[in-house]
């Protein structure tokens, strides 16, 4: 029976984890580097110090017993006690250590409401201790991995929710746009009507975004249906069809060439946050972050 945790402990743990991610042992092996029998007696010893057996492996592979499952959620309650203690510790030491691992909507670089990228380079200046992991994504992946503790901070359209914390950061404004294979294109932007703008062919977005206020034209049917940003884009070139951008990112597609605002009517404002999960304590790290963002904020960019 284990009565206490030694580095031991801690590694075979880990190995442990690395062969259920894997779902076998000659998988752990070239991942970890290690030779199956190594991996195998590691186990092995964890499973005689704790008194029973962490999963069946043999011609019928690799499974989990309910002991090992229940094992493994009790390693991840354990990880994140230690990075809780690690980021209390470098709190206490007022030293911005370690890494931010930041998610951010895509193509936010081009927005000059908000410069992100003299954001990141003051946060550099100021914490230069601190390891950047920066991950964009679309706003509800985002969101998962802040609430799973993957990412500290996310930037993104993100709607209110009590499982989380919004700092208002800037609002982006998104209008209609097509490319040269569509009939308006040399002639926008015009005035054009609810009706019309219903029976036209679209680009969707896979995911939705929020409007800060009221709602957009109804559409028509979709006749792409585009991940991001990038790929709206590429769509608007391509197919004589409608779609929504930013308007900084549809300014710096090309130049601006090969995109045209169709109407001023129908825009859409999203408001762009910093979310944080609720009631989790910042690290040092983050709390730096957070007061440079905001403070942008306030300044306007």
């Amino acid at each position: 029976m284990l009565s206490s945790l030694s580095a031991a402990d801690l590694r075979a743990l880990r190995v442990f984890q690395t062969i259920y991610e894997c779902g076998s042992f000659a998988a752990a092996e070239r991942r970890l580097d290690v030779r199956q029998s190594t991996i195998s007696a590691q186990l092995a010893g964890l499973e005689q110090r704790l008194g029973f057996r962490l999963c069946e492996r043999g011609p019928g592979g690799f499974r989990l017993t309910e002991r090992g499952r229940a094992m493994l959620e009790a390693h991840a309650r354990l990880n994140l006690a230690i990075e809780d203690f690690t980021e209390t510790a470098a709190d206490l030491s007022r030293r911005a250590v370690g890494t931010l691992r930041l998610g951010l909507m895509d193509n936010t670089s081009t927005d000059p409401r908000f410069p992100t990228v003299e954001l990141l380079r003051r946060f550099h200046e100021r914490a230069p201790e601190v390891s950047l992991e920066i991950v964009q994504d679309i706003q509800s992946t985002l969101a998962e991995q802040v609430l799973d503790r993957t990412l500290d901070l996310a930037i993104g359209a993100f709607p209110a929710d009590t499982r989380f914390d919004l700092a208002p950061l800037y609002v982006e404004r998104h209008f209609i746009y097509c490319g040269p294979p569509h009939p308006l294109f040399d002639a926008a932007p015009v005035a054009i009507s609810s009706r019309q703008l219903e029976a036209e062919r679209w680009v969707r977005r896979s995911y939705e975004l929020t409007p800060l206020e009221g709602q957009g034209p109804t559409i028509g049917r979709a006749a792409a249906v585009a991940a991001n940003l990038e790929a709206v884009a590429v769509i608007l070139r391509s197919l004589p069809v409608l779609g929504y951008l930013p308007e900084h990112f549809a300014n710096a597609v090309a130049g601006g060439a090969e995109l045209r605002r169709v109407t001023e009517d129908g825009a859409l404002s999203h408001r762009i946050s910093l979310l944080s999960r609720a009631g989790r304590r910042d690290t040092a790290a983050m709390k730096r972050f957070r007061t440079l963002a905001t403070g942008f904020a306030r300044q306007g960019g």
